[in-house]
């Protein structure tokens, strides 16, 4: 099998031409996993939300996992840092205009100031 991606407590891997497999470590409670799965299966069920179907429970090396449909497209993980990256950009190109006016802001102030000989309009 090869592996997908990992995460804290766990690693994605391709199980089969349409399935991943979520692996846990071993001395993750299984009682979470079942739950995850429950849940899983559950929210899969309802017609508005699009989610991996999780199709099976499955013991492998003494670890747990729950098997997935493949789904072909971009993570979780990656719209996340994605949407991160979009935020950090647009806040630089705030501070960026911010800056700018504050510069010219100055530099307009300080031109009148000088020519009406420092007084406030």
């Amino acid at each position: 099998m090869k592996i997908l991606s990992h995460g804290r407590r766990s690693e994605i891997y391709d199980y089969s031409k349409d399935t991943i497999l979520k692996l846990y470590d071993k001395d993750f409670p299984k009682e979470k996993i079942q739950n995850e799965y429950f849940k899983t299966k559950t929210i899969y069920k309802c017609k508005n939300v699009q989610i991996p179907e999780p199709l099976e429970l499955v013991t492998l090396n003494d670890r747990v996992g729950i098997v997935f449909q493949k789904i072909d497209g971009v993570s979780m993980m990656d719209l996340f840092l994605i949407k991160l990256r979009v935020k950090a950009t647009y806040s630089l190109g705030i501070r960026a205009v911010r800056f700018f006016i504050y510069k010219v802001g100055n530099y307009i102030f300080m031109h009148v100031s000088s020519i009406s000989g420092g007084g406030y309009y």
